[in-house]
């Protein structure tokens, strides 16, 4: 009765379907569960012809636009938990060494530390050479003259020289200087003759300055002079001037104490002639106290 019903379903559906039964679907009765391969069609409830084998596959469409991107995902989801950590792995092999740094700061220097026994002293070395002598220094100042020693005994008296000539009838002038007290004489200046009472013999010569005389009449003259030096006196030097020009020098070399002589013969080619004597020395001569200068102009002869 349920076939039989089944069929006429089949049938009212095809019909309403517009659907054509193939002669399978009459013997669809015949294979139990044949109802079951029967498609509907689940719209108009009709049912569906059974379905062929595929056919071959179309051949691909043209690729359709890229549709636009989508948004962005949603937020970010809260962090989970961290995990338990795992067991700590192998130790890795040592890295290359790096470069050398920078060298630091030098630190600040410690405190010193207490100072060691002197050692033994070293053998002395070898002398070394004799360095050059050095220039000789300025010679000090002479210095004080020691005690007069004793009186030697006297000397046998010697000959008797030859007679001088009679000076009582030969023109000539001798006079002298006195001071009462030690005088500088710098260098540059006349020595003085400041006796007031000289002792002139004839017209030939005369005395017209303290410290000049002047010869009138022509003819050859001897001339001498001395003058004592104090003991303090560090230097001295005398000079002979006929008309400012120096004719002669003092003999010998000086000491303090001793006296500075002049002597000369010149001859005088005119009258008006001056002669005068100057003192040289640089550091200044020192006269003595009393009489300290003397000179004689003789005339020895005429034209």
């Amino acid at each position: 009765m349920k076939r039989i019903t089944n069929k006429l379903y089949y049938l009212q559906t095809a019909i309403a379907c517009g659907i054509t039964l193939y002669p399978s679907f009459a013997a669809a009765d015949k294979t139990s569960g044949s109802e079951k391969n029967v498609q509907y069609d689940t719209e108009r409830h009709c049912p569906r012809p059974p379905q062929g084998p595929p056919g071959p596959t179309g051949p691909t469409g043209p690729t359709g636009t890229i549709g636009p991107s989508g948004g962005l995902g949603g937020p970010t989801g809260p962090t989970g938990l961290q995990g338990i950590q795992g067991a700590t792995g192998g130790t890795g092999d040592p890295g290359l060494i790096g470069p050398q740094g920078i060298q630091g700061i030098q630190g600040l220097q410690g405190i010193q530390g207490a100072t060691g026994n002197q050692g033994p002293t070293g053998l002395q070395g070898i002398t070394g050479a004799t360095g050059i002598t050095g220039i000789t220094g300025i010679t000090g100042p002479t210095g004080i003259t020691g005690v007069t020693g004793f009186t030697g005994p006297t000397g046998f008296t010697g000959l008797t020289g030859a007679t001088g000539a009679d000076l009582t009838s030969v023109s000539h002038l001798f006079t002298s200087n006195t001071s009462l007290a030690p005088t500088v004489i710098p260098v540059g200046t006349l020595i003085p003759f400041d006796n007031l009472t000289p002792v002139i013999v004839g017209t030939a010569v005369v005395q017209t300055d303290i410290d000049t005389f002047t010869i009138l009449e022509t003819g050859n003259y001897l001339i001498f002079v001395r003058v004592e030096t104090d003991p303090t006196s560090v230097a001295g030097a005398l000079s002979l001037q006929i008309n400012g020009v120096t004719t002669a020098t003092s003999l010998g070399t000086f000491v303090a104490g001793l006296p500075l002589t002049v002597q000369a013969i010149v001859n005088i080619p005119a009258a008006g002639t001056t002669v005068e004597v100057l003192q040289t020395a640089a550091l200044g001569l020192t006269l003595p106290t009393g009489e300290n200068a003397t000179i004689g102009i003789i005339q020895l002869s005429t034209p």
